[in-house]
Order: structure tokens, then C-alpha cells, then sequence
């Protein structure tokens, strides 16, 4: 897990480590996409998902239920299997 407030404010070393990391998976709340971006901004290669687009509302106090943690687990497994 990287920083993404550090990526986002150019932080070196975290922009370094997270270019170096052989896998990144990015996970966004909603089709703005400002966790994308930030990655894409810094050339950093991804796998992105978005969350609302599974169905799973934004709420700021995270309270996810049982199948929403599911539906985002089993689409992020999906990901990263190719």
C-alpha cells in the first residue's frame, strides 16, 4: 500500500517506490477518478477500479457492508489475475 496523498504532493522517495513496484492497483470511489489521475500524472502504470461503477455507493464514514467489501475484493482479485 503506497501513499497516495504523498504521490500526490510529489513526495520523491513515494513517487519512486510506487514506480518501482512491480504491480499497482489503484481503487477509486467514483468515475472522477483523482487516485487514477494522480498515478497517471507520475507515468506510473496501473490496474484501476472504480468503485461506484460496481454498484457500491461513496459514504464518507467507509461503512461498507459485507457484500460491497465482496464485490470490490472479488473485482480487484479479478485485476490482478491476468
Amino acid at each position: 500500500m503506497f501513499c497516495l496523498a504523498g504521490l500526490g504532493g510529489d513526495v520523491e522517495p513515494l513517487v519512486e517506490r510506487t514506480q518501482a513496484a512491480e504491480r499497482v492497483l489503484v481503487i477509486d470511489g467514483c468515475p472522477v477518478a483523482c487516485a487514477r489521475k494522480t498515478l497517471e500524472r507520475h507515468g506510473i502504470e496501473h490496474e484501476w477500479l472504480e468503485l461506484t461503477g460496481l454498484g457500491i455507493e461513496k459514504c464518507p464514514d467507509l461503512a461498507l457492508d459485507d457484500d460491497e467489501v465482496a464485490t470490490a475484493r472479488q473485482a480487484a482479485e479479478g485485476l490482478l489475475q491476468d
